[in-house]
């Protein structure tokens, strides 16, 4: 089984995985990472070799999704961003998350929908509506999430020309 390393909990660690925690100590956002860490271990990397499909592995983080902890829900997304285009099944879960309370969430599924590509274009104009919410990190991922899917489809454009 692969596992996520331990050193990624620095704050380089916190960075690298793309976890905001505004107000939270030092401390504490290690023992949250940590924490988040343990358990993608053991949901997000667990099927290789295991005999678990992608469509399995993608449906099981779709259900992730539906999770009450912020941690897991987050770290769903982020897997499903790396999943890229084969993740497009989630894009409605993922539109349903853009309307989240919580910051960090809708963060996290702006920048899978980024990833995803043309099965996502659906949630552009929910993506726009988040460029004038007041958390930066909300902004920076939808502008992000918009970029990508832009350029995407621009991409596409060149290629039916050509």
């Amino acid at each position: 089984m692969r596992t996520i390393p331990t050193s990624a909990v620095g704050d380089r660690g916190i960075n690298r995985l793309g976890v905001y925690f505004d107000g939270v100590s030092r401390r504490e956002r290690r023992l949250l990472v940590k924490e988040s860490l343990s358990r993608a271990n053991v949901i997000g990397n667990g099927t290789e070799g295991s005999g678990t499909t992608d469509s399995d592995r993608v449906n099981q983080l779709i259900k992730q999704l539906s999770n009450k902890n912020k941690h897991d829900i987050c770290y769903a997304a982020y897997k499903l961003a790396c999943i890229g285009k084969a993740a497009s099944p989630a894009v409605p879960k993922l539109i349903e998350l853009l309307s989240n309370k919580n910051e960090d969430i809708c963060a996290w599924a702006a920048f899978t929908l980024g990833f995803i590509g043309e099965k996502a274009y659906q949630a552009i104009p929910k993506l726009k509506d988040l460029l004038s919410d007041k958390n930066f990190s909300v902004r920076d991922q939808a502008k992000e999430a918009l970029r990508k899917l832009i350029n995407y489809q621009e991409h596409l454009n060149r290629k039916e020309l050509a």
